[in-house]
């Protein structure tokens, strides 16, 4: 049986652009919100494994909608940032490196307004912005940091009841 549930789609069009980095093409994607709506934030989206722009469309639609825009690209390893022989290869240096360069840029750009960042990651993104929010470069940066589904390990030995 097939799905009867059609693909959400979009009214408004996000802007892509192709930005190179550190010897990749990191594809990014950017939702406005829309013309004569009140800009409450922003936020950067750090997507999960094996995942990449287009898989939260209606997340991002609907939170750009409510004031906030949404900055997110595609990881070296994934989707249209690394395609052939590059899909699925990463390192921490390389996640880091580039989410400092994608900050970095989103910092320049919001220079002189009052709008807030957020740091949103889901899945594997949500370990990287935990992990951000402790060492990471910008974290003094954000005004929130936002992980959600996060595999994380603990020594549950920190929990015992004495």
């Amino acid at each position: 049986m097939t799905d009867p549930t059609p693909p959400y789609i979009s009214a408004r069009k996000p802007i892509h652009h192709t930005v190179p980095f550190n010897g990749a093409s990191i594809y990014t994607t950017f939702w406005p919100v829309p013309e004569g709506q009140q800009i409450k934030g922003r936020l950067i989206y750090i997507h999960g494994f094996s995942e990449y722009h287009a898989l939260d469309v209606m997340f991002f639609d609907r939170i750009s909608n409510q004031g906030y825009e949404v900055f997110t690209y595609d990881q070296r390893g994934a989707g249209l940032t690394s395609t052939g022989a590059d899909k699925g290869i990463s390192n921490e240096f390389h996640v880091f490196n580039d989410l400092d360069f994608i900050i970095e840029r989103n910092i320049e750009e919001l220079k002189g307004t009052n709008r807030k960042l957020h740091l949103f990651g889901f899945s594997m993104g949500g370990g990287i912005v935990l992990n951000y929010g402790v060492k990471g470069r910008y974290k003094d940066s954000f005004e929130t940091i936002i992980a959600i589904g996060s595999v994380i390990s603990v020594d549950v030995s920190y929990f015992q009841l004495i």
